[in-house]
Order: structure tokens, then sequence, then C-alpha cells
């Protein structure tokens, strides 16, 4: 992989009660890839991410990763000091990865399913 441009640690927007404000953290995400960056660092060198837990890291940077949908170059920042701390949060960002998802067809395609005709069967 080759890094070119501008990758920005990606501030976390919170609320008063200090839950991450997440209506204000896509607007952000919009704002820079709109302002053509080149990638994001959720997580990167900021501040806010030593005071978060493994599941809060996980969860911003699922979240980032969903809004970003491969427009820009995403890094996840892992706000660790030692290697296996780093390899133990990756692997679970790619076990997160390897679950299942929700497969819903769209509409046209149930209605192509249903009228299908049975094998061998031909359509009347």
């Amino acid at each position: 992989m080759q890094l070119k441009g501008i990758y920005a640690p990606i501030v976390t927007p919170f609320h008063a009660d200090e839950s991450v404000n997440y209506p204000v953290l896509e607007q952000l995400i919009e704002y820079l890839i709109a302002n053509k960056i080149a990638g994001l660092v959720p997580g990167g060198t900021t501040g806010e991410v030593y005071a978060w837990s493994e599941q809060e890291r996980l969860d911003i940077f699922k979240f980032v990763k969903e809004k970003v949908n491969r427009r820009v170059t995403l890094i996840a920042g892992t706000a660790v000091h030692v290697t296996w701390e780093v390899e133990r949060f990756v692997k679970k960002i790619v076990e997160e990865e390897k679950k299942p998802a929700k497969k819903t067809p769209a509409p046209k395609a149930k209605k192509a399913a249903k009228s299908k005709p049975a094998k061998g069967k031909k359509k009347q």
C-alpha cells in the first residue's frame, strides 16, 4: 500500500454525557471526504482515544468504516503501546469483518424468485 495525500486523525465528537455523538461524527466524515481528504484515522492521535474502552474503539471504527464505504483510505488507530495489544485489536477488527451480514434481496429479486418455475417444470 502506498499512502499519498493527507490523512486526518479524525476527532470524535461527544454529547454532554460523554457518549459519542454519531450524527456529528458522520457530518465530520462527510465534510472531510467532500474536501478531498485522502484518508481517515479514527482513533488516531487526537487525544480522546486513550480514554475509550476497547469496545468503544471497535464501535467507532465500525461506524466510520460503514460511513466511509471505501471512498477514502481508512486506517484504524489502536491507541495502545505494546505490539501484542495492537495485534489483538486488529484481529478483533478482522473477526468483525467475518461475521455474516443479514442479506435481504431487493423487492424485484423476491418477486422473480417467487415466479421462477420449479426444477424440471415449465411455467404455464
